[in-house]
């Protein structure tokens, strides 16, 4: 869709691109916009590799060329080089776009257990960035010296948290802005793009649950300078940056004691999940309304994340209440069982 947005109060279509003619849904999975081209990539047919656009006439964009290859899930240009994300194992295709017509394939660089879903790279285009939503390698960032296309070398790894899942990054200047899933909004200085440090965190989704919740992606390029963060549960979020990275990590804030529990009410089991700020002795145990214990799920010294499902089934109908004593501190939650 081509959406006229003169007057943000009132868009307007304008113009609407398929992407996979005679191919009922087919659509495009995304989109790439750079010097005067669109590279529409993916998409539910055999042509799901890029197709590339002239936008001289933006309400209305002419075929150029293609690249057949495996499935794009993304795509990043920089300059006359084009990377695209093969998210099922293939690994990332680094294209010459000199030609828009006639692209061609400058080599493969790939790695075991690969599932790259999007690239970004550095200002000067020796470094990219990508960033593994799944695979079997570890689902973080990975970047790579590219300075020589045709011998791309591993660097290093972004890992936030081995068990957390990335999604979008994007390079501004000298900061990696990355669209992290439960970690938030997360942002990296990579002046020295070979040892990559903190330099901002804002974290919308505060549950302690992995997987495909919280931050979906980021847009880092408005002239203001604020960022807009889209959250899958929480909505959007438009974040200002304030004071200069210095290139050195924050010290890490104490992680917040977090306690939930789901579905509630409940009519069968209940899914218990804390998630602890460090080594700590800790009791977890389930309630009556009398005070009677119920249940002792755990005892003992223990660190990082508790997942506990009970069985309710058997219980009687009302309110019944969590108990986590850490260190000698007293935490509860409730719940209801219905029939």
């Amino acid at each position: 869709q081509i959406v006229d947005l003169s007057d943000p109060y009132a868009p307007e279509q304008v113009g609407l691109l398929d992407t996979q003619p005679g191919v009922l849904n087919g659509g495009a999975h995304n989109a790439w916009i750079d010097s005067g081209y669109l590279y529409a990539i993916g998409g539910r047919s055999e042509r799901d590799w890029v197709r590339i656009y002239s936008l001289e006439t933006p309400t209305a964009p002419q075929f150029v060329g293609e690249h057949p290859s495996f499935y794009y899930h993304d795509f990043y240009v920089d300059g006359t080089r084009g990377y695209g994300s093969g998210i099922y194992g293939d690994g990332v295709e680094i294209l010459d776009l000199t030609d828009k017509s006639n692209p061609q394939s400058i080599g493969i660089f790939n790695y075991p257990g690969s599932g790259a879903h999007n690239v970004c790279g550095t200002t000067n285009g020796d470094y990219v960035f990508v960033g593994d939503e799944i695979g079997s390698a570890g689902n973080w960032t990975r970047f790579f010296d590219v300075s020589d296309p045709l011998n791309v070398e591993f660097v290093g790894d972004i890992v936030v948290d081995p068990e957390a899942v990335v999604h979008n990054c994007y390079v501004v200047g000298d900061l990696l802005h990355i669209g992290h899933y439960t970690e938030g909004y997360r942002v990296f200085d990579i002046r020295n793009p070979e040892a990559p440090t903190v330099a901002a965190v804002y974290d919308t989704f505060l549950q302690p649950e992995y997987g495909f919740g919280g931050v979906w992606s980021v847009y880092p390029y408005f002239p203001s300078g604020r960022i807009a963060v889209s959250d899958r549960n929480s909505g959007l979020f438009l974040i200002e940056l304030t004071g200069n990275a210095t290139g050195t990590p924050p010290e890490p804030a104490p992680a917040p004691l977090a306690v939930a529990l789901g579905p509630n009410p409940t009519d069968g089991s209940v899914r218990l999940t804390v998630r602890l700020p460090e080594t700590s002795y800790v009791r977890l145990s389930i309630h009556d309304v009398r005070g009677r214990e119920i249940a002792l799920l755990t005892e003992g010294s223990t660190a990082g994340t508790l997942r506990q499902s009970v069985e309710t089934a058997d219980w009687e109908p009302g309110v019944y209440l969590v108990r986590l004593v850490l260190n000698g501190e007293v935490t509860t939650r409730t719940f209801t069982i219905v029939r």
